[in-house]
């Protein structure tokens, strides 16, 4: 799936991409359209729910309860199904 989101909001904090997993979930912006694609890559594991969003690009790993990582949750809950 194809979001428009407001890219700023979402960028990691230490290499500023947007290449994020979470517990089978990618959100990942496309350099050459600027899309942002949140894509389920393997199947929901509940004993992963608490995990950390972690960047693919530079492995940073997000406090939980962060305004990022919450954003990422409500992305993940609304289109990583």
């Amino acid at each position: 799936m194809q979001a428009t989101v407001s890219h700023l909001g979402y960028r990691c904090p230490v290499c500023r991409s947007i290449d994020w997993f979470h517990d089978g979930c990618l959100i990942v912006e496309d350099e050459a359209t600027g899309d942002v694609n949140i894509t389920r890559v393997q199947a929901p594991d509940p004993r992963l729910t608490r995990d950390h969003w972690s960047c693919n690009h530079c492995a940073h790993e997000l406090p939980l309860e962060t305004r990022i990582a919450r954003g990422l949750d409500h992305l993940e809950a609304r289109a990583c199904r």
